[in-house]
This record gives structure tokens, sequence and C-alpha cells, in this order.
């Protein structure tokens, strides 16, 4: 178990309101400070200097902020408390602005033990790592997909410490966009709220891939409804009117960390970009892999454009053919690559 995956437990904790006299009325825990906020590269969220306007200050790790109300649990506390942006002083302020993210990706406290099923020769654990490769940069190595496990090895390599800025979200001026108004770490609720005239009622279920982190996440599938994919374009692909249903995983918060696109009905031959592989895995996110030996299942990846995160997301596409060559489903994954990250470190871990 990595000490930082302790230090950001899930457990769910019961929020402290100060409206009125902020972290003065954290007398127990405040102390004299010098005055100064941590420098700007010393700056740990997960371990973050808090100074009250009248130069107090707490240890802390910061939950999240929306740029107006500031949230985080002291060190050795377990109570969260909500402060006002004008009870912390100015370098506080400054600081959380440049260099804390809105939010964090929170997994479950155990989700990096050893896996009973490990092995790179798991056909899904092949597919992700072609993937994470070519995501994460190893595409001049992987343009052949003549991958033997020895490279897999040697490439996961480079994953073999966790970083707590894998877990980051994103600042307040830089969302990171996955899908058609969705981005990374919405509230679930949230989108179900904007989506509420295009979605049927979602079904959700644990994520099970293999080579995920265990017990960390859930995928919502919820139907889209046939008079809004008439509305808004039935055969585009950009949209969600394009596909027969959505997956959104998400988190042990309830924030969106993926999409995937599924496309069941008037398929049709579509011809992926190069380079794509023949794989086994036809969704990523909910685990299906192809029945029958001579069926096909092609998958592309590629970096999405428009985002204006510090963090890329790239697109999977997959394509799945019948034994005699029927298109039966196409979907699309949107994946940012600090999650990417997350997950090649763990197949390194727990998956050799």
């Amino acid at each position: 178990m990595l000490p930082c995956a302790r230090r950001h437990r899930s457990g769910r904790r019961r929020l402290a309101s100060v409206p009125v006299k902020g972290l003065l009325c954290l007398l127990g825990l405040l102390v004299s400070g010098a005055g100064q906020a941590q420098g700007a590269g010393a700056f740990d969220p997960f371990g973050a200097r808090i100074e009250a306007a009248d130069g107090r200050e707490v240890m802390a790790r910061i939950v999240g902020h929306d740029g107006k109300v500031l949230r985080f649990v002291p060190l050795h506390q377990e109570r969260e408390y909500a402060v006002p942006f004008e009870q912390l002083s100015t370098a506080t302020r400054e600081q959380i602005l440049e260099h804390c993210p809105t939010s964090f990706l929170q997994l479950d406290e155990n989700w990096d033990r050893k896996n009973s099923h490990a092995g790179l020769d798991n056909t899904t654990i092949r597919d992700l790592v072609k993937l994470l490769g070519l995501q994460l940069g190893a595409s001049s190595r992987l343009r052949g997909f003549s991958q033997s496990d020895s490279f897999s090895r040697a490439w996961l390599m480079r994953f073999n410490e966790f970083e707590h800025g894998w877990l980051y979200g994103d600042r307040l001026d830089r969302r990171t966009y996955l899908f058609d108004g969705i981005y990374y770490l919405d509230p679930l609720q949230e989108v179900r709220h904007r989506l509420y005239d295009a979605l049927e009622i979602g079904r959700s279920q644990a994520v099970v891939t293999d080579g995920f982190p265990e017990n960390s996440f859930r995928l919502w599938v919820f139907p889209v409804r046939g008079e809004y994919r008439n509305a808004h374009g039935y055969d585009t692909l950009a949209l969600l009117s394009g596909y027969n249903a959505i997956a959104l995983m998400v988190d042990r918060k309830d924030q969106v960390v993926a999409v995937e696109c599924l496309r069941t009905s008037n398929v049709g031959k579509r011809e992926l970009p190069r380079p794509n592989w023949e794989g086994s895995t036809i969704h990523f996110l909910g685990l299906k892999k192809k029945f029958a030996a001579d069926a096909t299942v092609l998958i592309h990846t590629k970096e999405e454009t428009g985002t204006r995160s510090d963090e890329g997301v790239h697109m999977t596409e997959v394509m799945f053919y019948s034994s005699d060559k029927r298109p039966l489903s196409y979907s699309r994954m949107y994946m940012p690559d600090g999650l990417a990250r997350i997950i090649a470190y763990n197949i390194y871990t727990n998956w050799q």
C-alpha cells in the first residue's frame, strides 16, 4: 500500500461550514505563523500551509475549491472545513488559484494491492499496454505492434513510482474536456442534470477491467433517447446523438473520469485511421471481449485537441466485426492521460 493512497482515502467526511469567523474558529488547530505562504515550487495540496487573513495558519490536505470557498481537512484530523476565500491571506489565495486543482481523483484506499490474476499474457492487459504505450509516448516503438512481454516490462518501468500529481484535477481556468460538454471530474449528478432530456434511466456496475485500480470505479450506462438522436443528428459521431448509449466511469466521489460512447445499430463499416491494431477488447470500461476467435476487433487511439488543460486526452476507437465480417458495434473511449498513468503504474506494480 502506498503512503499517498492512504493519505487520500475516500471516506465521506462531515462538512463543517465556517460562515462567520472562518479559520479563527479553528483555534485548537491554528498556530501563529510567520506570515509567509509556501513557495510556488513547494506547494503541495496534500500537505499545504493554509494561512488566515490575521496570519494564523494550519497544515491541511486540500479537498477542493471553486475560487470562492476552500475545502480542506487539517492534517491528523478527520473533519472537513469550508472557508470563504476572503478569510484567507492574500498569499494563500493567490497560491491556491495559481497552483491548486479544484478537485482530485478519489481512489479506494486499497486500490494498489497485488492482483491474484496477474500476468502480461492477459488479452485485455496486452491491449491496454499497447493503448497506453501510444497514449503516453511510446508510439515510435509500437508502430508495428510486434510487442513482446519483455518490451512491455521495459516500457512500463517508466511508471514504477507513483506520483501525487496523477490524482490532480484541473485548475480553475483550465478544464479538461472529455466529450460533448462533459469535463474531467464533473460530478455525475450535474452531468445527469445537464443531459436530462438526452438520457434514459441508467444502470451502474463495478468496473472490473483487468489493470484498472481495484474497487475504485463504477460505470454508469445510459441509453440515449431516440427523439434526442433524431433532433441532434443520428450520424454525428462527434456528438452524443450519434450513439445508442453513453457510459460514464466515476471514481469513489462520483466524479466522471472517463467516457465511452457506444453505437450498436446502423453501425456501418468504418475505416479506422492508421496505426491501428487487431485486439480482443471491445469495450475497455465495461470489459467486453470478442466471443469468437475469428471475430475482428480493430483499435485505434489518438490525442484529442481543443482541451485547455495541461493534461492530454486520448480518444480510442474500436470497430467490432462478426465472424462473417458484419459490423456489430463502434465505440469511442475518452481517457485523460493522468488516469492512463495510474493504470500503467498499476499494471507494472500488480500485473507482472
